[in-house]
């Protein structure tokens, strides 16, 4: 998930200001470099995913599929097994 659409939904789910800004000063200007033939690339940037080790970034990925189950839930699918259809 991008950064931006990460702030988007958490702004829906009511996560609060002070929050936002935290992990959008914690995401600002995110790179990494690589090490190939023993030479250090010059920074990527970084737009998509949680930083690895993060204290916030099991809370940050779990948005992924949980937006995606709110997203299921609010145009009313779910599956058919048989003659049963599960809906929650």
């Amino acid at each position: 998930m991008r950064h931006r659409d990460l702030y988007e939904t958490m702004m829906k789910r009511d996560i609060s200001s002070d929050t936002l800004l935290m992990l959008k000063a914690m995401y600002k200007e995110c790179s990494s470099k690589i090490i190939m033939d023993e030479h250090l690339s010059k920074p990527i940037r970084i737009c998509k995913g949680v930083r690895q080790g993060g204290s916030s970034s099991p809370i940050c990925f779990n948005f992924v599929p949980n937006e995606l189950a709110w997203r299921i839930n609010e145009i009313n699918i779910g599956i058919s097994i048989g003659d049963a259809q599960q809906k929650d």
